[in-house]
């Protein structure tokens, strides 16, 4: 497993932790806009997804195409 993995990893594992208004903020910074939600399987999901997209990519144009096409 390459470091930049387990830093991510260890990253999730930290999020996974915080208390909502904290995943609240998080969020935020994330996705530059506030969230009305809180539960916190959800934002942890959500934050989660966008930590992995930031580090490998998001979806190929493609697969974007299609997505929107449904």
């Amino acid at each position: 497993m390459a470091k930049t993995d387990v830093t991510l990893i260890r990253e999730l594992i930290e999020v996974r932790k915080l208390p909502i208004e904290e995943l609240r903020a998080r969020y935020l910074e994330l996705f530059g806009e506030e969230t009305k939600s809180r539960n916190k399987s959800y934002l942890f999901k959500r934050i989660a997804y966008r930590l992995q997209e930031l580090k490998y990519g998001g979806l190929t144009p493609a697969a974007r195409a299609r997505a929107e096409a449904l």
